[in-house]
């Protein structure tokens, strides 16, 4: 305790010094606006977006560059909801919190020079100087006066927001500014990630929202989403990819959804309003804070007023139930964010504040299509998957796209039939997880368990016939435990390659049914050997990297190997793939310490430089298996230029004038070859359009 009270107390000396500290004799009403400075202690809480492309299902998805936002969450009180404020962070210091870090900040709130003026600040307090205040202002000034620059909860905080957002004077237009956060402690809550392969049920609150009160009626509602949610065939037997097969498929049975503590509620909200903590929302226009925070707040606490009235155990029990999915139409009138389809918190506190958002507006109001790839989606931010990325080289130079993964639901996976096939996680993400692993022996360090040059042989079942499925190669020179929650802490990166084989699921409903598509380059995914590099551990914390695709390989030549280069101790990585089966891929693991071979190793019975060939079988020790060289060009045909033909003098001695050119000698020319007429092209029968997709990032 007492090293929190110094970090607050240098925190306050920092900030105080550079903050007014006389508000009531400060002077605003030139224009200038008013800072009131609260410091306060809770638990950082972080929400990671996603969005769509309407051309994703055929071609390549633009560069997207996610939104991250920020609250502070309070401690709950008994099992009753917490108490949680949205707050801008910089960019910087936002970049260097994660869920669950508990930490000590200044927030500010912004008062313009008019609402100042009406708190009556900016003039002098004599009795001649300033207004008189109704009992409401009056009540907000001597708040501001009293919480300025002073320690207080968050509780506090709220009330002091709502006291100013009673006013209708006093709209507050921006989140608090959270400034020069310090990082006190961490909540390492490892909520819904599965150690040592134990099974886990996951518990949920739905709220499906409509307004009668500016006339929003969606079609989708609790029985819809019923169809989505649940093995119900009686309800929907169109719909096999369900939110509950998601659970039981990809992740190996480990986590399980079933109707048993996983509620849906259709509430009936007004589309305007005020949050707790004095913030206008507005879910008709979208107007309101950047990101629509405030919006999605509203959501949360109109669901808890819900509930408060309509299922009391619900409320009281809010914190058992660890997954609150709120699906509302953003954007129904007016396009105000349209990239905007799901967001959700990146990891989970303790305290029961674990939300996803899912904009069910680019379907349409009158479609009762719900996209159970995107909220299994917004699920894995839940438990702290980050996003999966890939490399995208269309342009000369190769860039990394956020959610450029093609095989996974955390970029841009997803089936071509929504409901009746399943894309599963990538290697990495099910690693992170805990709910698959590497194949026995398949857990490696390359410095001291892949002697350099002896290339070490590996079959790899698909990962869809069952959890020991993929290698884990650490490549990292420093930090190679195998187990590297021992050895490594959320911030502590572990570079490691993952290696896995993926074949499409038989059953309709099973692992990865939906991967890929026949005839389409762009989704040729199936029957491939995958390389990814994830430098995260199964350390069950949220996760601050993402997974990155580096090679799709067959056993095919020029596609068949994949080679890292690594540090100078470790050399290089050589991942090469030797056959595939229609179950299994058999590679090979190699480490390099240099690029060709010569000398004495040309005579070691190693494959020194891991392209597959030992000694005398390589062409860098053997010239004779060298390819001849190409046959020189040969050299052009000399030109010969025809002198120009005499001038002619005329008649009258003028100039002399060009004669008129001969005409060309007749050669008996022979008659083109009558080119055989093509055949008429087939007549192809016209595709079915695809069912629109929503892809993510």
């Amino acid at each position: 305790m007492a090293s929190k009270r110094l970090l607050l107390a240098a925190l306050l000396a920092a900030v105080c010094a550079v903050i007014p500290h006389a508000l009531s004799q400060s002077a605003p009403d030139g224009g200038d606006n008013l800072n009131v400075t609260v410091f306060v202690e809770g638990m950082v809480q972080v929400y990671a977006d996603s969005v769509f492309t309407l051309d994703g299902e055929i071609g390549p998805a633009p560069p997207i560059q996610p939104e991250y936002t920020y609250t502070l969450v309070d401690k709950a009180v008994n099992d009753e909801p917490p108490n949680e404020v949205p707050v801008a962070f910089g960019e910087e210091e936002g970049a260097s919190l994660t869920t669950g870090d508990i930490v000590q900040t200044a927030l500010t709130l912004t008062l313009t020079a008019e609402q100042a003026s009406e708190l009556g600040f900016g003039f002098s307090d004599s009795s001649n100087g300033r207004r008189l205040l109704s009992e409401e202002h009056e009540k907000a000034r001597r708040m501001v006066l009293d919480f300025h620059n002073t320690k207080r909860s968050l509780q506090e905080f709220i009330s002091l927001t709502n006291v100013l957002g009673v006013l209708s004077s006093i709209s507050l237009s921006s989140k608090p500014k959270a400034e020069n956060p310090v990082l006190v402690s961490k909540e390492d809550s490892k909520d819904l990630f599965v150690t040592n392969g134990a099974s886990l049920d996951v518990s949920s609150l739905t709220f499906v929202f409509r307004s009668t009160s500016c006339g929003l009626y969606p079609s989708i509602n609790s029985s819809v989403v019923r169809k989505y949610w649940f093995n119900e065939e009686s309800l929907n037997p169109k719909v096999t990819a369900t939110l509950q097969r998601y659970h039981s498929a990809c992740t190996y049975g480990r986590l399980t959804f079933t109707p048993i503590n996983n509620n849906i509620y259709d509430v009936d909200i007004p589309c305007k309003g005020t949050l707790r903590g004095g913030i206008a929302y507005d879910l008709e226009d979208g107007t309101g804070n950047i990101g629509m925070l405030d919006g999605l707040m509203a959501l949360v606490d109109l669901a808890k007023d819900y509930l408060r009235e309509n299922d009391r155990d619900a409320y009281r029990t809010w914190k058992q139930y660890r997954r609150k999915i709120y699906i509302f139409p953003f954007g129904w009138k007016r396009v105000y964010n349209a990239d905007f389809i799901g967001r959700a918190s990146h990891g989970c506190v303790s305290n029961g504040n674990c939300f996803a958002f899912i904009n069910s507006a680019p379907y349409g109001l009158a479609t009762e299509q719900v996209t159970v790839p995107l909220v299994f989606h917004e699920l894995g931010h839940n438990i702290g998957l980050t996003h999966a990325a890939a490399f995208d080289c269309t342009d000369p130079r190769c860039k990394v796209v956020e959610y450029g993964d093609l095989t996974d639901p955390m970029g841009l996976g997803a089936p071509y039939d929504l409901e009746k096939n399943l894309v599963c996680m990538s290697a990495p993400q099910a690693y992170k997880a805990g709910w698959a692993s590497p194949i026995p022996g398949g857990h490696i360090a390359a410095g001291r368990d892949l002697p350099p040059g002896i290339a070490k042989t590996f079959t790899l079942p698909s990962m869809s016939l069952g959890s020991e499925n993929m290698l884990r190669i650490i490549t990292d020179a420093a930090n190679t435990a195998l187990n590297g929650s021992a050895t490594t802490t959320r911030r502590e990166a572990q570079r490691a390659l993952f290696v896995s084989f993926r074949i499409r699921g038989t059953d309709p409903a099973s692992y990865d049914s939906g991967l890929g598509r026949d005839n389409n380059i762009y989704f040729d995914l199936n029957n491939y050997v995958w390389v990814h590099e994830f430098n995260e551990t199964a350390n069950g914390m949220p996760g601050v990297r993402h997974s990155l695709l580096l090679a799709k390989l067959d056993n095919k030549a020029g596609k068949d190997s994949f080679t890292q280069v690594l540090s100078t101790t470790l050399g290089g990585v050589t991942v090469r793939v030797k056959s595939k089966t229609a179950k299994a891929a058999t590679v090979t693991v190699c480490r390099f310490l240099r690029t060709n071979e010569s000398g004495s190793s040309c005579s070691d019975g190693l494959d020194n430089d891991c392209d597959g060939l030992v000694d005398m079988d390589d062409p860098d020790c053997n010239p004779a298996l060298r390819p001849s060289p190409p046959p020189p060009s040969p050299p052009p045909k000399k030109q010969v230029t025809q002198p120009p033909p005499a001038q002619q003098a005329t008649s009258g001695g003028g100039p002399a004038k060009k004669p008129s050119p001969s005409p060309p000698p007749a050669h008996k020319l022979k008659k083109p070859p009558t080119k055989a007429k093509s055949p008429p092209p087939k007549t192809k029968k016209a595709r079915p359009p695809p069912k629109k997709n929503t892809n993510r990032g």
